[in-house]
């Protein structure tokens, strides 16, 4: 085995989401969020912003792999 192939493997494997749970994300309510997007390059994240951060407190909430941040909607 070449170390080097199976970590490039290993990442697109368990860097890459399940295209079940982006087709339930993308078909979800937003119930009002700003979506944007973090990173650069390749590597991006999506992000779902309810409210006003400038005047109200900032939580920071991570879901599960196969889950979506707008799990967190209802909160």
């Amino acid at each position: 085995m070449s170390p080097a192939s199976t970590l490039r493997r290993a990442f697109r494997l368990f860097g890459t989401p399940l295209p079940g749970a982006r087709a339930r994300a993308l078909g979800a309510d937003t119930l009002g969020a700003t979506i944007a997007e973090l990173g650069d390059g390749p590597y991006r994240i999506a992000t779902y912003t309810w409210g006003d951060p400038q005047r109200q407190p900032v939580v920071l909430f991570a879901h599960g792999w196969s889950s979506h941040g707008l799990h967190f909607a209802p909160w």
